[in-house]
């Protein structure tokens, strides 16, 4: 009997010292990825900000256009990676407290459309968003933002000049249903596989060379799961990709809210 229950406390010992390796392995190679996608647009600044201080009485309205609008996507970027990294740790640090309420999802989708306003106007992409305007979900607010904003991003990214993305929600019984389309690249079954897994990051550049740092996609599972909800991808190589979300829909006799 004692030898059965050490035999038991072995075996859990070493799967949780197997599951610490594991989890040691993720942050290393997942630190490993952060830091060379932040080093970069860091370069890029770095080298557009030099020239434009040593050529600046040289510089014609062209190039300077130019070189701003290079230094204002190398911000950018870096700015949504470092938003992406700090939720992330706050995530996995237990710092990250849940806030459930009430969401007006077609608010806060309008709002982001209007964020992305340049980049889509830039590539000529339409979003379109449908769905109806009673149906509200049950979750995280800033949560909720930030899986929107990088799936959107992300459709932006890998969608061609004069492509479409299509956003749409409904509700389904105790759940709401947002599904997120676009006429983009696509990816393969192999691209596929290795979404959503933090030990297999990988990148892949935009129709235009957009970068990433493939953090998105992990935020956004463990966000959904947070929040009780799913996620989901469908794709074709050449004909687009489809990410299908569920959240917990917002019912005032459930959640004895006063009208």
């Amino acid at each position: 009997m004692l030898e059965s229950k050490v035999a038991e406390r072995t075996i859990d010992l070493d799967n949780l010292v197997k599951e610490l390796n594991s989890e040691i392995a993720n942050k290393d190679k997942f630190f490993s990825i952060i830091a060379h996608d932040l080093r970069s647009p860091f370069t890029s600044m770095l080298g557009f900000s030099n020239h434009l201080i040593d050529e600046i009485n040289n510089i014609t309205k062209e190039e300077l256009k130019f070189i701003a609008d290079n230094i204002f996507r190398s911000v950018k970027l870096t700015f949504g990676l470092l938003e992406n990294l700090l939720d992330w740790a706050q995530v996995k640090t237990g710092k990250k407290i849940l806030s459930p309420e009430e969401i007006n999802l077609d608010k806060i989708l309008n709002e982001l459309k209007e964020l992305y306003k340049w980049n889509i106007t830039d590539k000529e992409i339409q979003i379109i968003i449908s769905g109806d305007n009673h149906v509200t979900a049950y979750a995280d607010l800033n949560m909720v933002e930030t899986i929107f904003r990088n799936l959107i991003s992300n459709s932006i990214k890998f969608t061609q000049k004069e492509g479409c993305i299509n956003i749409s929600y409904s509700g389904e019984d105790s759940k709401v249903k947002i599904i997120i389309s676009d006429t983009g690249v696509g990816m393969s079954p192999e691209k596929i596989d290795k979404l959503f897994h933090a030990d297999q990051i990988f990148t892949t550049p935009g129709t235009r060379n957009e970068k990433g740092s493939g953090l998105g996609l992990i935020l956004c599972k463990e966000f959904i799961e947070l929040n009780h909800g799913t996620i989901s991808v469908k794709s074709k190589l050449g004909e687009g990709t489809e990410f299908t979300l569920t959240l917990p829909k917002f019912e005032k006799q459930v959640f004895n809210i006063n009208s």
